[in-house]
């Protein structure tokens, strides 16, 4: 095989998670500004259809949200901790834990150090046609 045959495959099949897809990111916000926006400091703020998932659900959105967020504004962090979420959703810490541990088990994430957790970016897609399927496409109020 060719050095350039290997190059093209490496540039297909490699994720080089600093080069996300510009027109994702559109698509993705997009999808994500029906359950919840980004404050500047990177805070979650849920929608009013947003605010009807679960606990679980709430978390896998704010964990897309925050990576997405990240990728339109350096200044935010790709990840969140078991308090932020705690704080943002007004939960136990501890159920937070909890949820975090079992989309992490669920392959949905990384723990990236003790209490802090980032999205697989290239589980995104599967979070947010879940999330659509569960609670619809569509924010329903009027």
């Amino acid at each position: 095989m060719k050095m350039d045959d290997l190059e093209e495959l490496k540039n297909k099949w490699v994720i080089d998670e600093k080069a996300f897809d510009e027109k994702k990111i559109a698509q993705y916000v997009k999808r994500l500004m029906r359950y919840c926006k980004i404050t500047k400091t990177g805070e979650v703020d849920l929608t009013e259809l947003g605010d009807k998932f679960t606990l679980k659900d709430k978390i896998k959105l704010a964990l897309v949200a925050r990576f997405i967020a990240s990728k339109l504004d350096e200044s935010i962090k790709p990840f969140l901790s078991a308090r932020e979420i705690s704080n943002f959703f007004m939960v136990d810490k501890m159920q937070v834990s909890a949820r975090l541990k079992e989309i992490r088990d669920e392959k949905l994430s990384i723990r990236e150090k003790k209490g802090i957790y980032r999205v697989i970016p290239t589980k995104i897609e599967k979070i947010l046609k879940e999330l659509e399927s569960k609670y619809g496409e569509k924010d329903d109020r009027k």
